[in-house]
């Protein structure tokens, strides 16, 4: 059997990028008054704000949080039909809609030297994407020892239903002549991008061993379905 050089490694940018706001150090904080049958939860903070008002709850932060500064969540933009739900969001001194109280350290140097391009670009984009379930994946063709020294290739993929542009059926195709993956492992890619609901799993590694479990799984549904 010919040995395998080559394997996939699969990061869920949507999810890695609202952890790297944290590991920056921002605080997003939920409110009490928030109704949360409407509003999915967007936190980073188990601690919740209680506050009778936006406003109210703003003093809290500010008196805890003085090496902060500190903004509202509002949504700037909202379309909420059946087959098509989306929400746009905007950092303000002033509350309107506001979901969420957003903290950012004063020190961070991005920040310092462009704040507002800071707060839209790397904090409100960041949050869009996370709040919508936002499909952006990274493939990376990658050595068996999966470290950052053994990156091959890669290529940025954005699932919309499900479509995926020439580019991207380029690389999968050079995935399989070139480096010689499986079918069935892009397949397995595949799969994991285009789930509906997307795990809090930030990266999937391919490995034998994780292909093995793959496998195992399928085989005890086809025989579930057999027994019936």
């Amino acid at each position: 059997m010919k040995e395998r050089k080559y394997f996939l490694l699969i990061r869920n940018m949507t999810k890695l990028e609202f952890a790297w706001l944290k590991e920056n150090g921002i605080k997003i904080f939920l409110p009490s008054y928030l109704p949360m049958d409407r509003f999915k939860k967007i936190s980073t903070e188990s601690e919740i704000i209680r506050g009778e008002t936006p406003e109210l709850c703003m003093d809290v932060l500010k008196n805890k949080y003085k090496d902060y500064d500190i903004f509202y969540l509002n949504i700037s933009y909202l379309s909420d039909d059946k087959d098509y739900k989306y929400i746009d969001f905007v950092l303000s001194q002033q509350p309107d809609i506001a979901v969420a109280f957003v903290c950012v350290p004063k020190n961070i140097p991005e920040y310092k030297q462009k704040p507002s391009f800071y707060c839209k670009y790397e904090v409100c984009f960041t949050l869009k994407k996370y709040y919508n379930d936002s499909k952006s994946w990274e493939i990376y063709v990658v050595d068996e020892k999966f470290s950052t020294n053994g990156i091959i290739e890669h290529h940025f993929f954005f699932i919309g239903d499900r479509r995926y542009s020439t580019l991207d059926k380029e690389f999968l195709k050079k995935c399989r002549i070139k480096y010689g993956i499986p079918q069935i492992e892009l397949s397995v890619a595949k799969h994991i991008m285009n789930k509906k609901h997307v795990s809090e799993r930030c990266i999937y590694k391919l490995t034998p061993e994780f292909m093995k479990k793959v496998r195992q799984k399928k085989k005890e549904v086809i025989g579930a379905k057999n027994a019936k």
